[in-house]
């Protein structure tokens, strides 16, 4: 099994978050020294895999577009990148729903109520029905294409991903992933 650690403060105490009680409980038991770091890509002490997409291969961290062209990607959006886009899509939903946490809501805060008007969208529809670019991407101002949601997808997730609901993509993203500066601690029992 794999767990989230919610980073430690000041008082080597966890911090509220997610599986805080988890973490708490590894303590009680003395399994600190059982519990292995778990990465969901490639060690970040190793040279990165290598991915094979649109026939070509490259470093998953490199800086190569993919020939995402090919597929009928602007040059523009290849050039703000996937990590960008998602992470313009995503926050607004990830900042609001941890200040609800932060201000106790239980689950009656203004991020839950935003993030339950869009639960109608599946990820693929929020982006090409309601999402419009930042304009510090100096992109059109217009929903993304099918064309572009299948590249963000693809090099993001896995195939069908993206056919979930918008609010499963927006709840991954903050206990799989790094939220606003809190890096979720991933970890295994050995």
């Amino acid at each position: 099994m794999r767990y989230p650690l919610p980073p430690r403060g000041q008082d080597g105490k966890y911090k509220t978050g997610i599986s805080q009680r988890l973490g708490n409980l590894f303590d009680f038991l003395g399994m600190q020294d059982k519990l292995i770091p778990y990465y969901f890509s490639s060690d970040p002490d190793h040279e990165p895999p290598f991915k094979l997409f649109n026939n070509v291969r490259a470093r998953a961290n490199a800086d190569s577009d993919w020939n995402a062209s090919a597929l009928g990607i602007g040059s523009d959006v290849i050039k703000v990148g996937v990590d960008k886009i998602l992470e313009d899509i995503i926050t607004p939903f990830t900042r609001r729903l941890l200040m609800d946490t932060q201000e106790n809501k239980d689950g009656k805060g203004k991020g839950w109520k935003v993030m339950m008007r869009n639960d109608v969208y599946s990820t693929r529809a929020y982006m090409s029905l309601k999402y419009i670019p930042s304009s510090k991407f100096e992109l059109e101002p217009e929903h993304l294409t099918t064309n572009v949601v299948n590249w963000l997808e693809t090099m993001d997730t896995s195939t069908g991903s993206y056919d979930n609901a918008f609010t499963e993509t927006v709840l991954d993203a903050i206990a799989f992933g790094s939220v606003h500066g809190e890096k979720i601690e991933w970890k295994c029992i050995e």
